[in-house]
């Protein structure tokens, strides 16, 4: 391809001809009915299987803790009526924070935290008034090689990557975390999980993708002398002892974990990818690693696809790239359709946890369609929207509506203004559909990146 492919549909017959057309895995369901099915998942009750899958807004106060405007869209996630409620990336650490206004957990600002839990059960009653609250899973993460606290890259590597160190401009002598450090925020989590728990939060989610952290972990095959390096049990170590210690610690949350089981990248720089060159999938250490934590205490799997920071097009396929950026040499359709069968092979295989897949708001009109067929084939227990959550925080009300139609002037156009305003370094909404609150901040970025050198 020479150029990003646009979203140009007109109606459902269109976009089943291009599928069928290139043999894409993916199809279109018609009967919606699924999306509105209930679940129980450690006896408690999901409403229905949305979720509002995290999006990180950049938006926290300075203590950390949520801000009016963070407060405003998660009021808007409730009110709009999906089952899940994830909450986006909180730091554990300061120095694990993406950026100066990341939300980060802390007893200072746990208040900040209940109370947003506490608003969200609220504001799901104005769509439920009698029923079911809403699951809200709190995501926990140390940014890692992406760490930048005060604005200005801090970063903190497992490993050295030929082609991440390049693309981030990591020098090869740049010193690689300690064992020692990696204890002592492996302490933080646990830590953090504990808050979450004290704030109210069903869930926590130990985030383990897109590059961060215990992402990087996982395939740090180098380094055998360390403990959480080299063999896949010391990669995994980290990420299970924490799932473990939290289960023992505070039984009465739920563990989740928002986890990348394919990286897109070729190895030694990516997990779940065949140890020949190329990026062809290889899924068994991710399902090594699903076995053993869901021993340790697992039971909610967000599946997550690629590093956005490389290339972000296979997880959040687009119209737009973001400012400078090559445009994506696939497919849009084959992204979903990769998406699928990689999704529906681990789902099949794990059907005791609870699996929440993404990655098809490109579908825009029909991401119903195709979140039905995620459902129907067992490869999801529920299916999430981000960039199309931002843009609708009602699609979720409005899918479980008699007719089951989005409102085509509410979609997420997949412009990646959103993405342009976290790279900008500024807040994050829609530039398109929230324009009123978002036009200055996006501006604002603007004028911020190219006065920057």
């Amino acid at each position: 391809m020479e150029s990003t492919k646009t979203f140009d549909y007109k109606n459902l017959t269109e976009l089943r001809q291009e599928i069928e057309r290139n043999n894409y895995s993916l199809s279109l369901n018609d009967n919606i009915d699924p999306l509105g099915e209930q679940a129980s998942i450690e006896g408690k009750t999901v409403p229905n299987s949305l979720c509002v899958n995290p999006m990180e807004g950049h938006d926290a106060d300075t203590d950390g803790g949520p801000s009016g405007l963070t407060f405003r869209r998660y009021r808007r996630f409730a009110e709009g009526g999906a089952g899940i409620i994830w909450l986006e990336a909180t730091a554990v650490t300061e120095n694990g924070k993406a950026h100066p206004r990341q939300l980060h957990l802390t007893k200072e600002s746990l208040a900040g935290f209940s109370q947003l839990n506490k608003e969200i059960k609220k504001s799901a009653k104005k769509f439920r008034p009698v029923g079911q609250e809403p699951l809200t899973v709190l995501q926990l993460t140390h940014s890692g090689r992406y760490s930048a606290p005060k604005g200005a890259p801090e970063p903190v590597i497992t490993k050295h990557s030929d082609i991440l160190d390049e693309k981030y401009d990591i020098a090869p002598d740049y010193p690689v975390i300690s064992d020692a450090d990696l204890a002592e925020i492996k302490k933080d989590f646990i830590k953090s999980a504990e808050l979450a728990a004290e704030a109210g939060f069903d869930a926590v989610d130990i985030k383990a993708c897109h590059g961060y952290l215990i992402h990087e972990l996982l395939f740090s095959y180098e380094n055998p002398s360390s403990k959480y390096r080299g063999s896949f049990e010391n990669r995994i170590s980290f990420l299970k002892d924490i799932v473990s210690e939290v289960s023992r610690r505070v039984p009465d949350v739920i563990l989740a974990s928002r986890l990348n089981i394919y990286d897109d990248i070729p190895y030694p720089d990516g997990f779940g990818i065949k140890k020949s060159s190329g990026i062809e999938p290889d899924l068994s250490e991710p399902r090594q690693l699903l076995e053993k934590l869901k021993k340790a205490g697992l039971k909610i799997l967000n599946v997550a696809l690629g590093n956005p920071y490389y290339d972000p097009f296979l997880e959040r396929p687009f119209d737009s790239s973001l400012v400078g950026d090559k445009e994506p040499d696939r497919d849009p359709l084959e992204a979903i359709s990769t998406n699928f069968e990689l999704t529906s092979k681990i789902g099949k295989e794990f059907p005791n946890l609870f699996i929440v897949g993404g990655g098809i708001s490109w579908l825009r009109q029909y991401f119903p369609n195709g979140a039905a067929n995620f459902k129907s084939e067992n490869a999801v227990d529920a299916m999430g929207a981000g960039r199309l959550a931002l843009a609708n925080p009602d699609f979720a009300k409005e899918i479980l509506a008699k007719d089951g139609g989005l409102d085509e002037k509410k979609l997420c156009i997949t412009c990646s203004s959103c993405s342009q305003m976290m790279k900008d370094g500024v807040e994050v909404g829609c530039l398109v559909r929230d324009n009123a609150v978002y036009n200055p901040v996006y501006r604002k970025g603007r004028k911020k990146a190219e006065k920057s050198p």
